[in-house]
């Protein structure tokens, strides 16, 4: 089944200039590519709601799943000749065409601007569900929601809690290359001098 070209205009004018990135969640939280461009986290998440029929927790533009993938999504666009997927021999034009794949594949050479959305699933100790993209206060952010308490509101610079009776007192240093105890354990420390 082929995709109509308007399921990739709001992606495609949001990829301009960029190579590609990891979008979703990690082993243990959500990839820092999601919390730098939540807009485009939410272009994605969007894309999956309508077009992707597997279980997934990861997206991958321009880049490959793991080794130990068992099935993956994958759908190409832009304005490119050539890059066609092989399974077994067979050549599949991945041109607005997904594709789900459960065995080893390669890709032809290509010419032009060719992008692709890689769709699969990882371990992981957070579901993805947890993460929405929204706009607050004319900004794009990821909100965290999280059981009895307030949803945290992550960006690129900081950890902000989403209640109006916190006081700026309250803000979190937040760095996404550390996990949340590690984070809260260097908050606390940070407090104590």
């Amino acid at each position: 089944m082929e995709l109509d070209a308007s399921a990739f205009k709001d992606l495609i004018e949001h990829l301009k200039g960029r190579k590609g990135g990891t979008y979703g969640l990690t082993k243990d939280g959500l990839t820092r590519q999601s919390i730098v461009d939540p807009r485009l986290h939410y272009l994605l998440m969007k894309f999956a709601l309508v077009n992707v029929s597997i279980p997934f927790t990861t997206v991958k533009i321009n880049g490959k799943p793991p080794k130990k993938c068992k099935e993956y999504y994958i759908v190409g666009f832009g304005s490119y000749m050539g890059g066609e997927l092989v399974i077994d021999g067979t050549h599949h034009n991945i041109w607005h065409r997904p594709q789900i794949v459960t065995e080893s594949a390669t890709e032809t050479p290509w010419t032009g601007k060719r992008w692709t959305l890689t769709f699969f699933a990882i371990e992981s100790t957070r579901r993805l569900e947890e993460y929405e993209a929204i706009v607050v206060e004319d900004k794009w952010v990821i909100s965290q929601r999280r059981q009895f308490q307030p949803p945290l509101y992550l960006t690129a610079e900081k950890r902000v809690r989403n209640s109006k009776e916190d006081d700026a007192d309250d803000e979190e240093d937040y760095d996404p290359k550390f996990t949340d105890a590690q984070n809260l354990m260097m908050n606390a420390m940070s407090k104590r001098q």
